[in-house]
């Protein structure tokens, strides 16, 4: 089933793929384990490559044994996201065998060889149709055309080129899926790297609609072939379907790790009304792409605000180097809280002051950091880790608060009088008001299901009259997450209670972006 989507038509000409770079963040990030959770770039793949490529010959179906696995799939997407930024003025490219092996996580350069040779085994075909009608639907071309190269110094590079028409299209393209591209090297399940970039081009509109396909059409699309060339609704399932969304999105037993890192997604299925009730369609369920901080758009800062901000920095005494977020970490958190850069700069200035001076009391409106976290998260990893950590509760508290056993020792005072005992008891059912507008971000300890965190928010008593979204995040061993949202009516001394009963479940809770 065809899923259509339209853009509103604009008086302005839109940009190209020829236009833009094409990546997203630094792409050598990939090959560095220590980069990549901070940084994770994207790679542009036009739409239409995403919705017209399918598989084709001899490796495909009739032979599985020799058709591209997941990490030959990985391989062919770092060598496109390679050549992406210089596409527009070279058709020949290349990359050192050393950036293959670390990208894909292995020593054996022989490793290497056998996924190019499947690359280049592997035709593809594709039905482009240009801005004069013309239509090129090349019948059966290589997916890329790839060449071990040995240069002078004993160096071993990948020199590969792509289709001519392949190459005219990413140019030329106005509507693209971003790709995170550490996930294909990720990916244990081919089929993984052939649905994504459809549920990826979802996840990166403005609004989020399910995608619908006949079974049969998804499995033409990934290139499925049963066996004996007949289509069987439980193989395909078993054999494709669930593997590549539990490779995508973690399973729900907490066998297999989510590995895309950017959104989530689900999938349906409708059944027939008829004898057997036989699936008719598989509908797919994706949420918005998020963003990392360093990637959303920089509030401005004018002269006179920046002169406002350093002198208030220096009246506080923080020292320029290692207590002072830079000009570019506050306009970023301004643009992702949608808040002055003023505001931001003057709650860092006032959780530094209480930090330093009490550094066991709650410095958020949320209560989850100690002035004493922060300063200690400043002191091992520097100031940019110690604020973008501060900002998972950077409102303004309303009062001084400790957590239970860090209260400071009670100081004598004079008998109150009668007017202090009045005052007294018309606060006694106050209650601390907390922001219900932006949801929270609860991170349970490793080990912990989806399921064990979602039971612990089902069975906690809620008291509050007005709904919050809490989304868990569920870590797993290798650096990977699984999320899912849940609403619940809290009140802050819910939440207060919520995370001294589950201690041992919850180890961090924070507002989301």
């Amino acid at each position: 089933m065809r899923n259509s989507f339209h853009r509103r038509p604009s008086s302005q000409a839109p940009l190209t793929g020829a236009d833009r770079s094409g990546i997203q963040g630094d792409l050598s990030a990939v090959l560095d384990k220590t980069r990549i959770e901070k940084e994770d770039p994207r790679a542009e793949r036009p739409l239409v490559m995403i919705r017209s490529l399918r598989y084709v010959g001899e490796t495909e179906g009739a032979t599985p044994a020799a058709a591209m696995s997941a990490k030959s799939h990985a391989l062919y997407e770092y060598l496109m996201a390679s050549a992406r930024t210089r596409i527009a003025t070279v058709e020949d490219h290349a990359v050192p065998f050393a950036d293959a092996m670390a990208y894909l996580d292995t020593p054996r350069s022989d490793r290497i060889r056998e996924y190019l040779d499947a690359i280049s085994n592997t035709y593809v075909s594709y039905d482009f149709t240009e801005q004069d009608g013309t239509r090129r639907a090349a019948g059966r071309i290589q997916l890329l055309q790839c060449e071990e190269i040995i240069k002078p110094t004993g160096e071993r590079e990948i020199g590969f080129r792509m289709h001519p028409s392949v190459r005219k299209v990413i140019l030329a393209a106005t509507q693209y899926a971003h790709l995170e591209v550490a996930a294909f090297a990720r990916f244990r399940c081919k089929y993984s790297a052939r649905l994504y970039p459809k549920l990826a081009y979802v996840a990166g509109l403005d609004e989020q609609h399910p995608l619908v396909y006949k079974p049969e059409e998804l499995a033409d699309e990934l290139g499925w072939v049963g066996k004996k060339g007949v289509f069987h609704w439980g193989h395909f399932e078993n054999d494709v379907l669930k593997p590549a969304m539990d490779d995508m999105f973690g399973a729900e037993d907490g066998s297999t790790a989510q590995k895309v890192r950017r959104f989530v997604g689900d999938y349906e299925l409708r059944r027939a009304a008829s004898r057997g009730r036989p699936v008719e369609a598989i509908v797919f369920r994706v949420g918005k792409a998020r963003k990392h901080l360093a990637e959303n758009q920089k509030a401005d800062i004018d002269p006179p605000t920046r002169n406002r901000i350093r002198a208030w920095f220096e009246r506080a005494k923080l020292d320029p180097a290692t207590e002072t977020p830079n000009e570019e970490l506050l306009a970023q958190a301004a643009a992702k809280f949608d808040v002055g850069i003023l505001l931001i700069a003057e709650r860092w200035i006032a959780t530094m002051a209480l930090a330093k001076e009490d550094p066991d009391i709650l410095i958020g409106s949320l209560g989850l950091l100690t002035g004493r976290q922060i300063l200690t998260a400043i002191a091992s990893e520097g100031v940019r880790e110690g604020f973008t950590k501060w900002l998972s509760d950077w409102k303004e508290p309303n009062g001084v608060n400790y957590r239970p056993g860090h209260q400071p020792e009670p100081v004598a005072v004079a008998a109150p009088t009668e007017a202090d005992l009045e005052a007294d008891e018309d606060d006694t059912d106050a209650e601390t008001d907390f922001d219900t507008s932006t949801p929270l971000l609860l991170t349970v300890r490793l080990g912990y299901r989806i399921r064990d965190a979602e039971a612990m928010l089902r069975g906690h008593p809620w008291t509050g009259d007005k709904p919050v979204t809490i989304r868990l995040c569920v870590p797993y061993a290798d650096g990977t997450q699984r999320e899912q949202d849940v609403e619940v009516m809290p009140t802050a001394l819910d939440l207060g209670r919520l995370l001294k009963d589950n201690a041992h479940i919850i180890k961090n809770l924070e507002y989301a972006a």
